[in-house]
């Protein structure tokens, strides 16, 4: 069959169904356009409309910086399209087909298809079902593709087709978070709790947004409740146990603002160290924004701890002297007596955020990510270079920079001190060949999901592999 136009079927919806706007009408006409949904739908040729769970779906987990994250996987479970009964052979035939392109993964035909199907016969529950479930999960895979604006419009379209279905919602909810509209997730999700109170995926979701406020008691009650009904979700169970752990360890800090940053901290002893940090960060915020022409557009909270608090908190390997994972987290330790050593620390976590932005949280290799912070950092690239060229002397080969795609946490001392020098090494060649302003570029590359070797030739007109031969020759030669 021919796949009818957008138009037809926006004029159509209008005349026949009277069930939305000229937008919506739009959101239809626009949905036959994009990313193919997941579900399978049932096949025709009885009376009846089964009702079951579909494959779950896990949207990738993002980050700060760009997305919010979700620290919890969210599993949704759409019901498969329903089987149609029509006198109108034709009408059958329209709906038949497009269960035969939705089942060979051609979603688009299929939207089409079912469109026409309904437009012959607007009564039939079945098709107006098949249709909301397609529309619906043409908008998850637009979540995915990070096409937030259209699956918000999508996930509008299927609820006024189908507005008992609360995987429509969670979507919805969803997608008002990726676009940067909390309040509006958060109103969304509710209403697919009150469809159906056992959906762990929206109270998940709701719970990230309370943690990324920093209401740590509202997200705890929400992930609680999540974790209840999806007790095997062993990733949320770890991220809620360092939840409480915040909670039990935070519950009495203070708070300085600027209009970029809130740091927050224990007791009145620290002002004047958060109001250090403060500075430090502003400054960071000036000059990293002005070099690579970024600012990201919410504050960034910033936690400072004792030494233990900061272990307690984070878990991280003994070396580490702050992390950024959605937030700035500083172990103080006595670091407001040595400022240049505060300085250089603050600087290069913030420049994590700044990546985090720009890639949208999506990966960046290691060695590129902590290269750019190295970078970045104020006055501990000859630090860097020592640990590089003793290295070099001792005649032990440098590690490929493939193999230092993976996190730095599990290293020894001695194994991150060579990893983040040969970040560094790496990332300063690449911005003395061909500037920031390509190194920015890749980064907002990996942001639009493209794969690491193509980019990096894309912007620097080398290969990856050719590259890291070049590289490690430069730096042995250089070697003083």
């Amino acid at each position: 069959m021919n796949e009818p136009s957008p138009s037809k079927t926006g004029l159509f919806l209008i005349a026949a169904l009277g069930l939305v706007t000229v937008l919506f009408v739009l959101m239809i006409a626009r949905s036959f356009f994009f990313s193919m949904p997941d579900t399978h739908p049932t096949e025709t040729g009885q009376n009846s409309s089964v009702r079951d769970n579909g494959p779950a779906r896990n949207p990738s987990p993002q980050h700060p910086g760009g997305d919010p994250p979700l620290y919890a996987s969210t599993k949704q479970g759409t019901p498969k399209a329903g089987a149609i009964s029509d006198p109108d052979l034709l009408t059958v035939q329209l709906n038949n087909e497009g269960l035969a392109h939705y089942n060979r993964e051609e979603y688009s035909e299929a939207v089409a298809l079912f469109a026409k199907a309904y437009e012959r016969a607007h009564e039939n529950r079945a098709i107006q079902r098949n249709l909301a479930l397609a529309i619906g999960n043409l908008a998850w895979k637009q979540l995915d593709g990070r096409q937030y604006p259209d699956a918000l419009l999508n996930f509008q379209a299927a609820v006024q087709l189908e507005s008992d279905e609360p995987d429509f919602f969670v979507g919805e909810g969803l997608a008002y978070y990726r676009l940067n509209d909390p309040d509006r997730a958060v109103e969304t999700l509710k209403k697919a709790i009150q469809l159906d109170p056992k959906r762990p995926d929206a109270y998940k979701i709701i719970g990230d947004i309370y943690y990324q406020r920093d209401e740590i008691d509202m997200a705890i009650g929400y992930y609680e409740k999540g974790l209840d009904l999806d007790p095997l979700d062993q990733a949320l169970r770890q991220h809620l146990a360092q939840v409480r752990r915040e909670e039990k360890i935070q519950g009495g800090f203070q708070q300085q603002a600027s209009r970029a940053f809130t740091v927050k901290f224990e007791g009145r002893e620290e002002q004047d160290a958060a109001h250090q940090v403060l500075r430090d960060l502003e400054e960071a915020y000036r000059d990293i924004g002005q070099a690579l022409s970024y600012y990201p557009e919410e504050p960034i909270k910033v936690i400072l701890y004792t030494d233990q608090q900061f272990q307690d908190v984070t878990r991280s390997a003994s070396w580490s002297k702050g992390i950024y994972d959605g937030k700035i987290r500083v172990p103080m330790g006595g670091a407001e007596q040595n400022p240049d050593l505060l300085k250089k620390v603050l600087f290069h976590e913030y420049t994590h955020a700044v990546v985090h932005g720009l890639s949208r949280g999506l990966d960046v290799p290691t060695w590129l990510n902590e290269g750019v912070a190295v970078y970045f950092e104020s006055g501990g690239e000859s630090f860097h270079e020592q640990i590089l060229y003793r290295q070099i002397r001792s005649g032990t080969p440098l590690v490929p920079l493939s193999g230092l795609h993976g996190s730095f946490q599990q290293l020894s001392d001695a194994q991150a001190s060579l990893a983040y020098a040969e970040s560094f090494a790496a990332v300063k060649t690449l911005v003395d060949r061909y500037g920031l302003f390509r190194v920015r570029q890749l980064l907002e590359d990996l942001g639009r999901q493209k794969n690491f070797a193509e980019a990096f030739s894309d912007r620097f007109m080398i290969s990856y592999e050719a590259f890291q031969s070049d590289w490690q020759q430069t730096v042995q030669g250089a070697n003083p």
